[in-house]
């Protein structure tokens, strides 16, 4: 009976132990739950903006000016003001993303079966490993009220979270800073749009990774890859270049350039949104202290972050003083687009305004329909050397959809263009040959239409060059019918019947005749085009989506 007794003493106390034990391991590790419903976690990496940063080299065409500004949209939208350096040169910005060093194409997922909102494995293609040490956070909800967290390396080992409770509503989220700590988060507070929230500082690399909601099955383990999105942007390098053999000298400093970026802000869990308050600072970028060459690149031993409010943002790049050969200029400011999570290199380079062409009363047209090349990654933008010149296929970069940045329909499958109209950068192409020439409008159409005519139709049929290449003339009312002598011919403009590629079909339209884009929209769905063909020009609508080329035109000055 003594035995029985002391057994019933100490059951109590004891039960009791074993529940405050239970409670206190919750806070952290394990729960409560059937032995082996568990939760695994591998880590792959951090994602790469390879596959999200589409486009050509965002290229801002902005100017430098010495005494006057102007006021014109970037790409993708962004304005900004814009100098010109002298009367015949100007600052030509790229936005260039590049891929981090380190990365390589994602390893096989073990089986995932969570691919929920925020779970990007299936959206990129490339992944970069975290530094060895680098901290990382696991956290996992159920319901939106706290369960379990551990704080895990990158190179560490991921022990399990064991001891859950099957059923639904679990949710799991990962962050990191990119170095060797992480805040925890509370364990009071719910998952809500409002939060938790944890801090982040001036030069954190916020990294983020969610799930979806689902179901913990019984005596099973559930294995998570977590593949964490960068959102902060970060400049690798900047790099000053003069591109134009008529600057005169080498490049002599380039001092006191600083790029905007928000202050300490804070990191919203639920969505993985970053939040800043309005003011902001100023990050210093350095430069050698003198220069004696063409080109110089800045000295930062890494990249720079910089904190957007938004996914895309602008943030300004300021220039203290640029000295090349015995000429300065001070105090310049540039707008740079940026994407949260992209790497980039910034290049500025000194070009020379195109001006040449030919004038028709107070318009210049560019030598050359437009054309582009893409070579490592970058477009260029320029003109064909003759009138007579265009290509006999797309990938030649003379055909455009209306409205667009980037020539052809490379980057759509070429049977439905239409449902990846929106992928392309919208602007104007005309404008990143330098920022002096646009495409024209139909205004720009109709003076040209109302000078040189042939039986009362605008434009004189005729042939051009030593090809004898079929197109339409068009000059002042003086002329009277179409030159033979090619010294006469480039004294006048000349658009080619380059045909065109139309929807549904990949090969080129070789029926005379040929639509030059305006800038003006007609409805959903058109854009108007000048109609060139052997017997009549006129303007008139055409789909945005088929392929047509562009003659750029300028204002006389």
């Amino acid at each position: 009976m003594k035995l029985n007794n002391k057994i019933a003493f100490f059951f109590p106390i004891l039960l009791i132990a074993l529940q405050t034990l239970s409670s206190c391991k919750k806070d952290g590790q394990d729960g409560q739950g059937p032995e082996g419903t568990s939760i695994s976690v591998r880590l792959l990496g951090q994602s790469t903006m390879e596959a999200r940063a589409k486009g050509p080299s965002l290229s801002t065409g902005t100017t430098l000016a010495s005494s006057s500004t102007m006021e014109r949209t970037l790409h993708r939208g962004y304005t900004g003001t814009a100098v010109m350096l002298d009367g015949r040169h100007y600052l030509d910005v790229r936005v260039v993303p590049v891929t981090p060093e380190g990365s390589a194409a994602m390893p096989a997922s073990n089986g995932n079966p969570v691919t929920g909102p925020g779970s990007r494995a299936s959206a990129v293609s490339k992944t970069s490993a975290l530094a060895p040490n680098t901290a990382y956070q696991v956290v996992i909800y159920r319901n939106n009220k706290f369960v379990q967290q551990r704080t895990f390396s990158a190179n560490g080992n991921n022990k399990p979270f064991s001891g859950l409770e099957p059923g639904g509503g679990y949710r799991v989220i990962s962050y990191s800073f990119g170095n060797q700590t992480v805040s925890p988060v509370g364990t009071s507070e719910e998952l809500a749009a409002t939060g938790p929230s944890v801090p982040v500082g001036d030069d954190d690399r916020f990294m983020y990774f969610s799930t979806g909601t689902f179901s913990l099955a019984a005596g099973s383990d559930n294995p998570i890859d977590i593949l964490l999105d960068n959102k902060i942007a970060e400049i690798s390098a900047v790099q000053l270049n003069v591109a134009s053999e008529s600057v005169p000298g080498n490049i002599v400093y380039i001092r006191e350039v600083k790029i905007e970026s928000n202050i300490s802000g804070s990191a919203n869990l639920h969505s993985g949104t970053l939040s800043y308050p309005q003011d902001k600072e100023l990050k210093g970028i350095p430069f050698p202290a003198n220069s004696n060459g063409r080109t110089v690149t800045s000295s930062n031993t890494g990249p720079i972050k910089i904190g957007l409010q938004a996914a895309q943002a602008a943030a300004n790049l300021l220039i203290g003083s640029i000295t090349i050969g015995s000429v300065t200029k001070n105090d310049l400011k540039v707008p740079l687009p940026l994407t949260q999570g992209t790497r980039y290199r910034i290049e500025l380079n000194i070009r020379e305004f195109t001006s040449d062409g030919i004038q028709i009363g107070d318009l210049i047209w560019a030598p050359g329909n437009l054309k582009a090349e893409r070579t490592n990654g970058s477009w260029s933008y320029g003109f064909h050397s003759s009138q007579e010149n265009y290509s006999a296929n797309e990938s030649g970069g003379d055909y455009w959809m209306a409205g667009k940045e980037i020539p052809g329909r490379s980057h759509t499958d070429m049977n439905y263009p239409f449902s990846r109209y929106g992928d392309y950068p919208s602007g104007d192409p005309c404008r990143l040959v330098s920022p002096e020439w646009r495409t024209p409008g139909d205004s720009d159409f109709r003076k040209l239409m109302a000078g040189a005519s042939y039986m009362g139709n605008p434009g004189i049929p005729g042939k051009y060059g030593k090809n004898n290449v079929s197109g339409r003339y068009f000059g002042t009312v003086e002329l009277k019918e179409a030159p033979t002598d090619p010294a006469q011919q480039s004294r006048y403009l000349f658009l080619p019947f380059t045909g065109n590629f139309v929807n549904y079909n990949t090969g080129r339209q070789t029926v005379e005749g040929a639509n030059y884009w305006s800038t003006n929209v007609q409805g959903a769905e058109n854009y108007s085009t000048l109609h060139v063909r052997p017997s009549y020009s006129s303007l008139g609508g055409w789909w945005k989506v088929e392929l047509n080329p562009i003659r750029c035109v300028r204002d006389a000055k």
